[in-house]
């Protein structure tokens, strides 16, 4: 692998000190590398020098084959720091705190609202986003203090001493979950959210908002499109007081939750089927609003159409095939180093993935023979591994629980069995 850090005779003195001298070592991507050293070894300041925190005597630091100081700015663009010191706002909540140190970092505010969220469901904290900082145990704050630094997807993460002053399980916690950012994760969306043709039905349902009784969401995406549209019309949040709302996950609930609205129904299981086992009882008679993409399963509307329940279904957002990743994942497997686990999060992606690479449903079978040897199919859910199988493609990997951090715990735990 290409090197992304190089340190090459690196010195620092502080009067008649000399804390750092002569300080050499090379990282490559995907590594995980450690500085050892007692107290005053010169650690924290070897890591001040890489990220230009301090200026070294002497010496050189190279960031993605790139000298650092001619251009400082772009190499800290591809880094993320974590202090020694907890660096966080005690007064502001983990999802505010996530929220504000992307946007230093340069994520607009919509993408700082969507990487938050990631996240915390990376960093298993989702279900305190928004409780104060201050309310946080010390490996809470440790969590959310290295989610500070990943929050723009920095190729280069720099922790400075993450797990001092915390107990051992907390500890283990987070060296768990750092090991776990030792994978090289290569990016080609299968999706891409689009805002609809035409506004006119979701306008027309949400100016009758009064008339309905529940109201469905099925993806963050929905969420978050719903409620740009309540804004664009300036319909205030509060005529949804009255209205009953199911989510169909919890990545769902949470963006409904941030958004200050109350959420009645999450299934136990995070698929259409058991939307409509848990809202049986409860709808007869009702009149039911489900926002949701173009394309998507029936079976909600279907299944509770047949109980007589009176549901409107409106395009809330499309989702197309993104145009740069028809070469992206072409040129990825053609490397001639395929990845090893490729990931699946809806049957839209898979159906995607399948056309980028132009084949059909009879070519599934042959296309992983020549082109994924060796990869392994990653799904979040049943309903996700039935469209892989219906083209021909085998299922390594199927989450138990059907959300991001359960794909990612599925693959962790697949691939451990492995070592």
């Amino acid at each position: 692998m290409a090197s992304l850090l190089q340190v090459s005779g690196l010195c620092k003195a502080f009067a008649d000190v000399r804390a750092a001298s002569d300080v050499c070592f090379e990282v490559r991507a995907g590594e995980i590398y450690g500085l050892l050293g007692p107290n005053g070894a010169g650690k924290t300041t070897t890591i001040s020098m890489i990220s230009g925190l301090l200026r070294p005597d002497a010496g050189k630091v190279a960031v993605d084959g790139a000298d650092f100081w001619s251009d400082p700015a772009s190499a800290q663009k591809i880094m993320g720091v974590v202090p020694q010191e907890v660096a966080l706002y005690e007064e502001l909540s983990g999802r505010e705190n996530l929220e504000f140190w992307g946007r230093l970092a340069g994520l607009t505010a919509a993408e700082a609202r969507g990487r938050a969220g990631e996240v915390l469901e990376a960093l298993l904290l989702a279900d305190r986003a928004r409780d104060a900082v201050k309310k946080y145990s010390g490996g809470m704050k440790r969590r959310i203090n290295i989610g500070c630094a990943l929050m723009h997807r920095p190729k280069l993460l720099l922790l400075d001493e993450p797990t001092v002053g915390i107990d051992p399980q907390a500890r283990a916690n987070i060296l768990e979950f750092v090991r776990k950012l030792g994978a090289e994760v290569l990016e080609v969306p299968f999706i891409e959210i689009r805002k609809p043709k035409s506004f006119k039905p979701l306008d027309a349902a949400l100016r009758n908002l009064a008339s309905y009784d529940w109201l469905i969401l099925t993806s963050a995406n929905g969420v978050e499109a719903l409620w740009e549209r309540l804004g664009k019309l300036r319909i205030s949040a509060r005529n949804l007081k009255h209205l009953k709302i199911a989510a169909i996950g919890p990545a769902t609930k949470r963006a409904i939750e941030d958004h200050g609205a109350k959420v009645d129904v999450v299934p136990k299981e995070y698929v259409a089927e058991s939307v409509v086992s848990s809202l049986r009882r409860r709808v007869k008679g009702k009149r039911v609003l489900l926002a949701r993409a173009r394309v998507a399963r029936d079976v909600i509307p279907r299944e509770l159409g047949k109980m007589g329940v009176h549901v409107d279904v409106v395009e809330a957002y499309e989702t197309v095939i993104p145009r740069s990743s028809r070469e992206r994942l072409r040129a990825a497997l053609k490397s001639g180093n395929n990845p090893s686990v490729i990931t699946f999060t809806s049957s839209s992606t898979v159906k995607n993935f399948v056309a980028l690479l132009g084949k059909g449903r009879a070519g599934g079978r042959a296309l992983f023979k020549k082109q994924l040897a060796g990869a392994r199919l990653a799904s979040i859910g049943p309903v996700t591994s039935s469209t892989l199988r219906g083209f021909g493609l085998p299922v390594d990997i199927e989450a138990r629980e059907y959300t991001i951090p359960g794909l990612i715990e599925a693959i962790v735990a697949h691939q451990t069995k492995l070592l």
